[in-house]
């Protein structure tokens, strides 16, 4: 049954709105939840966010077989449109079903930062706000603490897409997070939230498939960029679709300044999800 605190409008909205109009009229991006079939449990995302692993984990629950050229499409094109996840949602909105248990995967913000800046760098639609905010023509090149300096102000507005937005979306705002697992866990995060929920354990096999083929063709260097260039944070770089672009690998762009910066901005997912507003760095 839907939440007394919550209206008929906010729990459609939570259940079936799209991410540019959930930004629009709630100031923050939000992905639509996946439903469970069988459980009543939804599965919430964000971009860069483990949010591939999250659709395939979602279909090897379901026992959809699928080719994952790119998951998104998966998700966007099969699942959501299906008749038996329409009626689920259906279901829920009407007020019928429970209110699901809400399971969200999640990612390392600080890493996850990293990771969105390298996709506006690629991609027109996330990049656009954060040259608008610059002053900048969408072709022209900015560098990590710049794209940081956008977000400051973009996140708290709802200004950003959903690949720089707080990992949360409305129907955790609306009932809260039941659930929440961080790919940084590995398989044996993953099993145990899986004993909780009810659902079957992923094997080793289905484990690597599950983390394997992603699509984002980045090419990262072992080596920081000689001293000489200055710090990466302020190095800038030129947006382009070529997938062949040599990046510095994520602890390269993380300084102290830019660590400071992104806990600032992404607080509430730190808090959130549990994580350390303090970067650990890798062994």
């Amino acid at each position: 049954m839907r939440p007394d605190h919550v209206t008929p409008e906010q729990w459609q909205d939570a259940f079936v709105g799209d991410t540019l109009f959930l930004a629009e009229k709630y100031g923050a991006a939000s992905v639509r939840p996946l439903v469970f079939r069988d459980h009543d449990l939804a599965l919430t995302m964000a971009g860069r966010a483990g949010s591939t692993f999250a659709v395939k984990w979602f279909v090897h629950h379901h026992d959809i077989v699928e080719e994952f050229n790119w998951p998104h499409r998966v998700r966007m094109e099969q699942l959501l449109p299906a008749e038996w996840h329409r009626k689920r949602v259906r279901s829920i909105v009407d007020a019928d079903a429970p209110v699901p248990h809400v399971v969200r995967v999640a990612r390392n913000p600080f890493r996850r930062c990293v990771s969105a800046f390298v996709h506006s760098l690629r991609q027109l639609r996330p990049r656009r706000p954060v040259a608008a905010h610059l002053g900048r023509e969408p072709e022209e090149a900015y560098s990590f603490i710049e794209y940081l300096d956008a977000m400051a102000t973009l996140v708290p507005t709802g200004g950003c897409d959903e690949h720089g937005s707080l990992q949360t979306s409305l129907i955790e705002s609306l009932v809260g997070t039941g659930s929440v697992h961080r790919i940084e866990d590995g398989i044996e995060g993953l099993r145990a939230l899986e004993a909780e929920l009810g659902l079957r354990p992923t094997t080793d096999e289905a484990y690597a498939a599950l983390r394997g083929g992603s699509t984002h063709a980045t090419t990262y260097v072992d080596d920081a960029p000689s001293a000489a260039a200055g710090p990466v944070d302020e190095m800038a770089f030129t947006p382009g679709r070529d997938v062949a672009r040599t990046i510095p690998r994520a602890t390269h762009f993380l300084t102290p300044r830019a660590i400071e910066r992104i806990a600032a901005i992404y607080a509430a997912d730190f808090d959130h999800l549990g994580y350390a507003p303090e970067l650990e760095r890798e062994r």
